[in-house]
C-alpha cells in the first residue's frame, strides 16, 4: 500500500517581528555612536584619528542594518562586545556593564532579525513529506 505525497509549506518567521528587532538594533546603534560622539565633544582638542574612524564606523554598520545586512549586524555587534570588553580592560572597572549588557541583547535581536527577515522574504518552498511504509 502506498501513500501520496503532499507539498508542506516550510514554516517562516514572523517578518514584522523581524523588522521590529532590526529597527531597534539601528537605532541603538546611532544611539551608542550618539554617545560616542558626545564623549568626544569634551575632547575636542584631543580627538584622533581612530576616534573619527570608529564614529564613522558605526555610523556605516547602522547604516547596513537599516538596509537589513546580516553582515552589517554581525560586525556591529562583534565590534561592540569588542570595543567594550577593551575599554573595561584598559579602564580597569566594569564602568557601564549594565547598559552595555542591554545594547549587546539589542545587536543579537538585530542579528536573528535581519536573518529571519532574509529568511521570511524568501518564496515559501513546498516540501515532499513521504507516508509512513
Amino acid at each position: 500500500m502506498t501513500q501520496e505525497t503532499a507539498p508542506a509549506i516550510v514554516d517562516q518567521p514572523d517578518i514584522h517581528k523581524a523588522a521590529r528587532s532590526i529597527r531597534n538594533a539601528w537605532v541603538a546603534a546611532i544611539l551608542v555612536n550618539l554617545l560616542t560622539l558626545s564623549g568626544l565633544m569634551g575632547w575636542v582638542y584631543g580627538v584622533k584619528l581612530l576616534d573619527i574612524f570608529d564614529v564613522v564606523l558605526v555610523f556605516g554598520l547602522a547604516f547596513g542594518i537599516y538596509k537589513k545586512s546580516r553582515a552589517c549586524a554581525a560586525v556591529m555587534l562583534a565590534y561592540f562586545i569588542l570595543h567594550k570588553a577593551l575599554f573595561m580592560l584598559f579602564a580597569g572597572l566594569p564602568i557601564g556593564i549594565l547598559v552595555s549588557v542591554v545594547f549587546v541583547y539589542i545587536f543579537v535581536q538585530g542579528l536573528v532579525g535581519a536573518m529571519d527577515y532574509r529568511t521570511g522574504t524568501q518564496p515559501k518552498q513546498a516540501v515532499e513529506t513521504t507516508g509512513g511504509v
